[in-house]
């Protein structure tokens, strides 16, 4: 999905070939201010009320915890909030001591 976004213009310019969810939100947000499928609907609701925690560095220790996203786009939050999933479920790590990376994907 990133490649897509960078291939059709979605990205920051020279420099890193990096994804601009942002410009992309934008382009988007009027399909997620008053969704008319309810099973959209609902997955909004779900992933705005709960948001997926983000592994972080605590005391030296690994821990996840809850880190809100400040934008007024909802498409905005919903395109990172899923980021983080799939970053969580990819990249996260797993042990007996800081949970499994399904954990770190359900809200918190």
């Amino acid at each position: 999905m990133e490649y897509a976004f960078k291939a059709t213009g979605f990205h920051f310019g020279d420099g890193d070939a990096r994804a601009n969810w942002t410009k992309f939100a934008k382009q988007i947000e009027h399909q997620f201010v008053n969704p008319t499928d309810d099973d959209l609907r609902q997955a909004i609701k779900f992933i705005l009320g709960d948001p997926p925690k983000k592994q972080k560095i605590v005391d030296g220790v690994l821990a996840w915890e809850a880190c809100p996203i400040n934008s007024n786009s909802q498409a905005e939050k919903l395109l990172l909030y899923v980021c983080r999933v799939r970053n969580n479920l990819f990249h996260g790590a797993s042990s007996a001591t800081n949970g499994s990376n399904l954990d770190a994907a359900k809200p918190s």
